[in-house]
């Protein structure tokens, strides 16, 4: 008996042990839920998931298109990795696991960081996600900064550019009649332009990566990491942050755009 328990302890033990060491420095989501079990775990797993996709909006990672980053719940990381049998002849073969994609560690915000994602909206945010009515503009422009953020998940370049447009879509075009590229163009360079020649480059820049976009989708082009990209990559965090920032300035994403268009009127 002592044998046995003493094996169990070891056990338990070795178990904490690797529980720890996942869980440990990581951030957690906490609820107070009135639900059954699974229903807690559901609503609980959802608005960790809203929370935490709106956090993912100041990662490093969004200035740099050939890195994926992992910030997401646990469990939910699509990390490359292999497994394999490796063999040669008279010999038996040995198995070889690892994870291919190390391409972003996992993101450490310290005081200094905290410091910094605040100065850049992020209570905005959070505020925001904790009102029990939200406006138009508010549920529509987290809705666009949820779909900006999961592209920083994705590992292929054209998958990044797909959720990036489709959240400058969501924002910037009066309805689906509307010139996509022109109107995208036109209205960005009144949020993140300051002078005329930065905006007709931002024009240039947002052209020549919708058309490499475009290549994909259509025609199954492939997209190579140009210095265009990291460019584009640059306009919608400036885009995006700056969003977050506005999220108490509009009722609607009518009114929004509207401004955008006195502003580009009066220019």
């Amino acid at each position: 008996m002592d044998h046995l328990a003493r094996l169990l302890t070891a056990i338990v033990q070795g178990w904490l042990k690797k529980t720890r060491s996942k869980l440990q420095g990581r951030a957690a989501v906490s609820m107070t839920l009135n639900a059954e079990s699974n229903s807690a775990v559901t609503i609980a797993t959802e608005e960790a998931a809203k929370s935490v996709s709106l956090l993912r909006l100041y990662h490093p990672a969004h200035l740099a298109p050939e890195i994926t980053a992992y910030t997401t719940l646990l469990g939910y990381e699509h990390r490359r990795s292999y497994f394999a049998f490796v063999g040669s002849k008279g010999q038996a073969p040995t198995i070889k696991e690892a994870t291919i994609d190390i391409s972003s560690r996992d993101w450490f915000i310290d005081r200094k960081t905290l410091s910094d994602l605040r100065s850049l909206g992020l209570d905005t945010l959070s505020n925001t996600l904790k009102k029990e009515k939200l406006t138009d503009f508010e549920k529509k422009a987290l809705r666009a900064i949820n779909l900006y953020s999961e592209g920083i998940l994705r590992h292929e370049i054209h998958e990044r550019l797909i959720h990036y447009f489709a959240a400058l879509e969501s924002l910037l075009l009066k309805n689906s009649g509307e010139a996509i590229e022109q109107n995208i163009s036109d209205r960005l360079i009144y949020c993140i332009g300051r002078t005329a020649e930065e905006r007709r480059k931002i024009v240039r820049n947002v052209k020549d990566v919708y058309t490499n976009r475009s290549g994909f989708v259509h025609h199954g082009k492939v997209i190579e990491y140009s210095k265009d990209i990291e460019e584009f990559c640059h306009y919608m965090w400036l885009f995006f942050t700056g969003i977050a920032k506005s999220l108490p300035d509009f009722d609607s994403k009518e009114e929004f755009i509207k401004g955008l268009e006195e502003k580009k009127y009066s220019a």
